[in-house]
């Protein structure tokens, strides 16, 4: 597995395009939505450094400059002043489905003090997993979209160059 800081850059170089950044541009044209791999993989980092989870979420909120990143410092501050869990979250995962993802895998860290690292892995992982199936499907579904008329395209031309000379040198060998 690459270390956290790769993946983190990685997952930033690869979503600056999805936001209308241009060179030389200073502020994207739209607010951005960031991907839930991303957001965790920060979470990730944050609480390997062990900062509460709290503040863990208040910090990541502050970065962010999305409706999400409000969310979470929302969420964190309800956290801090002694609001439950579940009524933390419910704003923040009925808007979002990407922050529901955020709420399930840290549930049992602050419900019963588990380690979330585990299980943001594994969310990490089954994101990407269903990302690269996603994108395999698609890539199949193309390949045929394309290979199709492609081969119907070449196969009046196998016929003439192939199977027409064939057929001809046989008929011509039996009479």
């Amino acid at each position: 597995m690459r270390p956290a800081a790769y993946r983190i850059t990685r997952l930033l170089s690869t979503s600056s395009g999805e936001y209308g950044l241009q060179l030389g541009a200073s502020m994207p044209r739209a607010s951005p939505q960031y991907s839930a791999e991303l957001i965790l993989e920060m979470l990730e980092v944050t609480l390997a450094k062990g900062v509460s989870l709290p503040r863990a979420l208040s910090v990541l909120g502050s970065v962010l400059s999305s409706a999400q990143g409000e969310y979470l410092r929302d969420v964190a501050e309800q956290l801090s002043s002694g609001t439950s869990w579940e009524s933390a979250w419910k704003d923040a995962v009925a808007d979002s489905d990407l922050l529901g993802i955020v709420h399930d895998v840290l549930e049992p860290a602050y419900k019963r003090g588990a380690s979330p690292t585990l299980r943001i892995e594994n969310a990490i992982e089954q994101l990407q997993d269903s990302e690269n199936y996603a994108l395999s499907s698609a890539t199949h579904e193309l390949s045929v979209r394309i290979l199709m008329p492609l081969g119907l395209c070449f196969l009046p031309g196998f016929v003439a160059l192939t199977v027409v000379p064939l057929l001809s040198a046989w008929f011509g060998a039996l009479g």
